[in-house]
C-alpha cells in the first residue's frame, strides 16, 4: 500500500472510530455510509489552480439519501 493510500486509510479508520463512539443504533455498514456521506467532499473537492478556490461538488447518489445522526450525550 502506498504512503498516500495508507494515510487515507488511517484517516477513514479514525473517522469510523469517532462516529462509532458518538453514534448509536447503526450497523457497521451504515456507519461506513455515514462516513462517505459526511466526508463526501474528500472525493468531490476540486481545487481551481487559476483562482485558488475550492469547489465542493455533490455525488449524485448522495443527493437522494437522508442521514439521521443519533448522537450520544456530551457530543
Amino acid at each position: 500500500m502506498s504512503r498516500k493510500a495508507r494515510k487515507r486509510a488511517e484517516l477513514y479508520e479514525k473517522l469510523y472510530k469517532d462516529i462509532r463512539r458518538n453514534v448509536k443504533m447503526y450497523s457497521k455498514k451504515e456507519t461506513a455510509d455515514l462516513i462517505k456521506l459526511k466526508y463526501s467532499e474528500l472525493w468531490t473537492e476540486k481545487k481551481c489552480i487559476k483562482d485558488r478556490e475550492i469547489d465542493i461538488g455533490e455525488i449524485p447518489a448522495d443527493a437522494s439519501k437522508e442521514v439521521y445522526y443519533i448522537a450520544a450525550d456530551g457530543s
